[in-house]
């Protein structure tokens, strides 16, 4: 089916933001003097911040009844807002290339993060102007892999998702955009391309202009 929209996941596919998630999350242990359990943030890629809050609070909340899910994600998202604003770092080319694909086709954003985690980055490098649709994970009841967020976005630009393409660094948003019906182009920001399930081709970032429109046809 002919490509009619494009759908762009946000953390490790537009921004390289996980290194400032990963420090918001150490930053709160060296504050609270507690280990992160091991493998916690590797564990982390691709799940959302309450996921990743409630894992903590296991681990955290048997010395300290206070540590709840409810109370570290509050303060995970504070931390990680404030670093944004300054930390954050767009993949390579992104401007250039929203810019490029807005002018043909529409542009939808589907994140499992929220609105107040992906807004500094948004307003920081002005790239609201590109998106005809924004989808966050308050504005859905399941985060990826449901597809739920695809549907949405899809809906939202008034375009079958079949007729979609998503962009993805990991296999569990690769996974809920399949779902959708989509075809998926991996992003290798964060994973080898042979760890992002069936995709019609990876990239490492949207400088080169051309593989992407490769990539579409």
């Amino acid at each position: 089916m002919v490509v009619k929209a494009l759908i762009f996941d946000f953390d490790g596919t537009l921004t390289l933001s996980e290194p400032v998630h990963m420090s918001a999350w150490i930053e709160m242990a060296k504050q609270h003097s507690l280990p992160l359990p091991e493998g916690f943030l590797e564990a982390g890629i691709g799940h959302t911040d309450r996921e990743d809050a409630e894992i903590l609070a296991q681990s955290w909340g048997r010395k300290n009844p206070q540590h709840t899910g409810t109370s570290l994600l509050a303060e995970k998202r504070a931390t990680y807002q404030r670093k944004a604003l300054t930390e954050s770092v767009l993949v390579d080319g992104v401007p250039q290339m929203l810019a490029h694909f807005s002018r043909i086709y529409p542009l939808g954003l589907a994140t499992s993060a929220s609105y107040e985690d992906i807004n500094p980055t948004l307003e920081r490098y002005d790239l609201s102007q590109y998106f005809k649709s924004v989808v966050a994970i308050e504005d859905v009841r399941n985060g990826k892999p449901d597809p739920e967020i695809y549907f949405k976005s899809a809906q939202n630009l008034d375009v079958e998702p079949s007729a979609c393409v998503a962009f993805e660094d990991t296999i569990i948003g690769g996974n809920a955009a399949r779902a959708a019906g989509m075809r998926v182009i991996g992003m290798t920001t964060t994973f080898a391309e042979r760890d992002l399930g069936k995709v019609v081709g990876a990239i490492r970032d949207f400088r080169d202009l051309s593989a992407v429109e490769g990539l579409l046809l």
